[in-house]
């Protein structure tokens, strides 16, 4: 019997048994998951599978069936709550009141464009927009750039009326 040397492979999800010459040229693998052994030189078709068998048997972990691991079981979720809804509480609704209570006035807010003023106030509206543009994202499916540039169009437009 050929002396081949035998060596371990774990990578990329694999876990084999490679039968190898005493030159390092593969004849042979085993995969330990399922016990299937493959030969890639059928002149050392004997000893590979020799040798890979007794190596197989002598593992201390035991070959699996071939099945994937059962998975653990995934965490639940709390159950909503009418707080939950966005029907009744809809993004930003803080940010707007907070506008409407201190926030700047409509004629403020039309001197401070007119004149491209910066309003201390601007940073809370794009905090807004970006609160709606999250809220719709979950609607609108995979988001693209032109996806994302439609959501923010509407959310703006929404933004607008709500100001009137």
């Amino acid at each position: 019997m050929l002396e081949l040397h035998v060596t371990r492979w774990k990578r990329y999800g694999h876990d084999r048994l490679y039968a190898n010459l005493p030159d390092g040229t593969a004849v042979g693998w085993a995969d330990v998951t399922t016990g299937d052994i493959t030969v890639l030189r059928a002149e050392y078709r004997d000893d590979v599978i020799a040798v890979l068998t007794t190596h197989l048997q002598n593992l201390t972990e035991p070959v699996s069936s071939g099945r994937a691991p059962e998975s653990k079981a995934r965490p639940v979720l709390p159950p909503l709550t009418p707080a939950d809804d966005l029907a009744v509480n809809p993004p930003g609704r803080s940010l707007r009141d907070l506008f409407d209570e201190s926030g700047p006035g409509l004629m403020e807010r039309v001197v401070s464009r007119l004149l491209r003023r910066p309003s201390e106030w601007d940073r809370w509206r794009k905090g807004l927009a970006g609160r709606q543009v999250a809220a719709l994202a979950p609607l609108s499916g995979v988001l693209t750039a032109e996806r994302v540039e439609q959501v923010y169009s509407v959310a703006r437009h929404r933004q607008a009326w709500s100001r009137a």
